[in-house]
């Protein structure tokens, strides 16, 4: 029963992350919101490991994008000890450099056939550039709130990702929305701090390379990232205080949604 529970996608990819995020949240409470990057990031590992295992070789575009999250925890940890990297000129830097680096990388084997165009490449850098420096940014100013953008752009990626006959790659981005969403119920609940730059990062960086790879890949189609776009800047236009945390979790609802349904229409029911 137990093994079967393990196997199941929907355990690996949503209950496990989730519990586990949860879990280490609580437990590590008092290391603030170092604890609840660790929490984020242990949901998340656990679900790569129940779903594909940390195996990084030989490499392919799933393996790719478990290489780059790991690098980026490193950035993260620098970010979070250097607080005063977190303004928005030094962000956009990183996340410029992150999105062209990482999109050469991933998209390199299909740009080498001459499968993708150069344009096209360009795009998947300046959606990975725009995602990674927005949550950036947004989690620098209102943690909760850029938890809960992370976990409706997780969403409506790993959605779209399945939709769009990507298993593997709607799991991966799934579990960071299922992490999200553990590490979130910890922090409203008072027992934790949100999660910084150490946690964000990665998984920004992570989600945004799920959809890349669907796209270029796959069969996930491109027009349902759109509403996921503006999901970042729209989440910090309501109210100030604890109403916002519902305004932004409305909106992550409704963009994830949008995602899902523009891929159903594209694509319809998945292949597999």
């Amino acid at each position: 029963m137990l093994q079967g529970l393990l196997e199941d996608p929907g355990f690996q990819a949503g209950g496990a992350p989730f519990a586990a995020a949860l879990l280490v949240a609580l437990m590590l409470r008092r290391w603030g919101a170092v604890g609840s990057s660790l929490a984020l990031l242990g949901g998340w590992a656990l679900a790569v490991e129940l779903a594909v295992g940390w195996r990084l070789l030989p490499l392919s575009a799933s393996r790719k994008l478990l290489l780059l999250a790991l690098a980026a925890v490193a950035i993260g940890w620098l970010l979070e000890r250097r607080p005063a990297l977190l303004r928005p000129l030094p962000v956009v830097a990183l996340a410029l450099l992150l999105g062209a680096g990482s999109a050469l990388w991933l998209l390199w084997p299909l740009l080498a056939r001459g499968v993708l165009e150069l344009g096209a490449a360009a795009a998947a850098a300046a959606w990975i550039a725009w995602l990674v420096g927005a949550l950036l940014v947004l989690g620098a100013r209102e943690p909760v709130v850029g938890l809960t953008a992370l976990a409706g752009v997780a969403g409506g990626v790993g959605g779209a990702a399945l939709l769009g006959a990507s298993a593997l790659l709607g799991q991966l981005a799934l579990a960071a929305a299922a992490a999200a969403g553990g590490t979130w119920l910890a922090t409203v609940a008072g027992r934790a701090t949100a999660p910084g730059p150490l946690g964000l990062l990665p998984l920004a960086l992570a989600v945004a390379l799920a959809a890349v790879a669907g796209a270029a890949y796959a069969r996930l189609p491109w027009e349902a990232l759109l509403p996921l776009v503006a999901l970042p800047a729209m989440a910090r236009l309501g109210p100030r205080g604890r109403l916002r945390r519902l305004w932004a979790l409305g909106w992550a609802a409704a963009a994830a949604g949008a995602a899902l349904w523009w891929a159903w229409q594209v694509r319809g029911a998945p292949l597999w």
